[in-house]
């Protein structure tokens, strides 16, 4: 139920400035012509480039319902109407094209070297399915990331964040991190982690009327950080 879409610019200016640095657009297979490449994410490592890619037709396509992988059990047309029943209900609107939504969202990674990305790689599931999934941020100095969303191990989603371990290949199951006084009201939402993972910080609607805020969870409590 969360569709993560924040992006945060940080511009810092100096009169005297002694180092300058570049843009430079990553070239294929990390960017593509015809999809939206978002959420970029470098391990604490920093030897892996983590990122989403949206609307992907080549996305994980498990759908877990009850327990039972539908795009593996039901025909055809009935994976596509139970597809577009869980994307209308995540949407709250109905949705005619699940996979060209911004909705549809896979982790994607490449590993880096010499800070130059090699080599392209689509986790499959646990960590993706067809629902909305991506990392957020690192949860540590292990191979530990927070990623969006809830996800029960006999189906469907719920919102909230999840923990998962990467070993360098596969995922595990991504395991409910619990955030005392979260109330998300909005589908926008993002969160990061301070290095030893004591202090998170989220950007989130709590549904006070005043649109997005920052929030910081300390000791068990979510704190709201004060207006200028």
């Amino acid at each position: 139920m969360i569709k993560n879409t924040i992006i945060f610019v940080l511009s810092i200016y100096t009169f005297y400035c002694q180092a300058q640095h570049s843009v430079v657009k990553l070239g294929y297979p990390v960017n593509t012509d015809y999809l939206n490449e978002i959420c970029p994410v470098v391990s604490f490592g920093e030897d892996i480039l983590f990122f989403t890619r949206n609307a992907d037709p080549a996305c994980e396509k498990t759908l877990m319902l009850d327990g039972i992988n539908i795009y593996n059990t039901a025909s055809t047309k009935e994976y596509e109407e139970n597809l577009k029943m869980v994307f209308s209900q995540i949407a709250s609107e109905y949705i005619e094209e699940p996979l060209s939504s911004g909705y549809n969202q896979d982790i994607w990674y490449s590993r880096l070297k010499d800070g130059e990305p090699y080599g392209i790689f689509h986790p499959k599931y646990p960590i993706n399915d067809v629902l909305p999934n991506s990392i957020c941020a690192n949860y540590g100095k292990s191979n530990t990331f927070l990623v969006i969303n809830q996800f029960p191990p006999s189906g469907g989603i719920e919102k909230g964040f999840s923990y998962t371990n990467f070993d360098g290949e596969t995922f595990t199951f991504p395991k409910p991190l619990h955030i005392a006084g979260f109330n998300q009201i909005s589908s926008e939402i993002n969160l990061t982690a301070s290095i030893d993972s004591t202090i998170l910080v989220l950007a989130m609607d709590d549904g006070n009327g005043r649109g997005m805020d920052l929030f910081c969870h300390l000791d068990q409590e979510i704190i709201n950080l004060p207006r200028r």
